[in-house]
């Protein structure tokens, strides 16, 4: 409160000082006024918006109004005006002051939505490019995001591509009704949704109100929102990683100054996804190299069967198999599995020793 009073009076003060300035000028010259007032005073409700704001520069204008009615239109040191050529000149300055006003808001707005942009990415791609944990790189990601756009639900989802399906891989609800709303239900396939379109057409796509957009897919029970969506996908060298998703109530709450923002984020983020299955898949490679160094001969006897074990797992980790099998030729002529193993193994496979038909 004490800030905005502050403000406020630096403005009020700064018509006066030009004020006084003017007529100084105009004593000096020996001049009724200094015909250019108007146009000196439009400026400096300019200047004072991009430096105050614009309130503070509505309060400017309205000041310069009423100095300029009372000091320098006729007549003068009292108010109202007596040609109509002084009531248009003192409209228009006043309609001028306003279009100024408004532009240099709008300017300064995108100036500073650009600042943002600029500290945010300066900030967040070294952190994630560093990391090599999906898991660290969407926390970051996200808590990243919410200090330049103020969304209520974030979500991401991860591109399988066995299943060729989109899944959700993390949800952050910041408000009702999201919070209430169990979204790992829905997996998307591409096309399917805004999000699968995003991911189909690999653009960002923002609806300006999901509620009236037949594309939008909701958990089943759940009615549409009026909220406003923005998806947008993470691919790096073709690449489809999942796609980012915002969400904030009130139809056209997002707009393209933050689709571009998030553009920007979710390429550095494929990136540093890219780069983390890199080292985790560098990681499976050296733990696979090192089980095989284990089946070196021992000083002790290890069972056929521990050894068959250890082939396998060393194989499964380096080739990440969801489904593998040992199989050894015995002295009847048929193979034997030997050992079974995968990540998606079942557990009613066949047996270890059995013949196979």
């Amino acid at each position: 409160m004490v800030r905005r009073v502050l403000v406020y009076s630096v403005a009020l003060v700064a018509v006066a000082v030009v004020a006084a300035g003017l007529g100084l000028a105009a004593w000096a010259l020996r001049l009724p006024r200094i015909e250019t007032f108007l146009l000196v005073f439009v400026l400096l409700a300019g200047a004072i918006a991009w430096r105050l704001g614009r309130g503070p520069a509505i309060a400017a204008t309205v000041a310069f109004a009423l100095v300029s009615d009372y000091f320098f239109i006729e007549p003068q040191r009292g108010f109202g005006t007596e040609t109509v050529g002084d009531t248009v000149r003192l409209v228009t300055g006043l309609l001028a002051a306003a279009a100024v006003i408004q532009f240099v808001h709008v300017a300064r707005r995108h100036q500073i939505l650009l600042e943002k942009r600029k500290d945010l990415l300066q900030d967040v791609s070294p952190r994630i490019i560093q990391s090599l944990d999906a898991d660290e790189i969407l926390n970051t990601v996200a808590e990243a995001t919410l200090r330049v756009i103020d969304y209520q639900h974030f979500r991401v989802y991860h591109w399988d591509e066995a299943a060729e399906r989109l899944v959700l891989a993390k949800s952050i609800a910041r408000a009702h009704p999201y919070r209430g709303i169990d979204w790992h239900t829905v997996t998307l396939g591409l096309g399917e949704g805004i999000t699968g379109v995003a991911a189909q057409s690999r653009r960002a796509i923002l609806v300006p109100d999901a509620s009236q957009d037949s594309r939008m897919v909701y958990p089943a029970g759940v009615s549409p929102i009026e909220e406003s969506v923005l998806s947008v996908p993470m691919v790096t060298q073709n690449r489809l990683f999942g796609v980012l998703t915002l969400a904030r109530l009130r139809a056209r709450s997002l707009s393209l100054e933050d689709l571009r923002l998030m553009e920007s984020i979710a390429a550095q983020t494929a990136l540093a996804l890219a780069n983390a299955e890199q080292y985790a898949e560098a990681e499976q490679t050296i733990k696979a190299l090192s089980m095989i160094e284990t089946l070196q001969p021992p000083d002790v006897a290890v069972p056929d069967a521990d050894i068959d074990h250890r082939i396998l797992q060393a194989f499964v980790d380096l080739s990440r198999a969801d489904l593998a099998q040992l199989r050894t030729l015995q002295a009847d002529g048929r193979y034997h599995v030997a050992a079974s193993g995968g990540r998606a193994w079942p557990k009613s496979a066949v047996s270890t020793g059995d013949p196979l038909s």
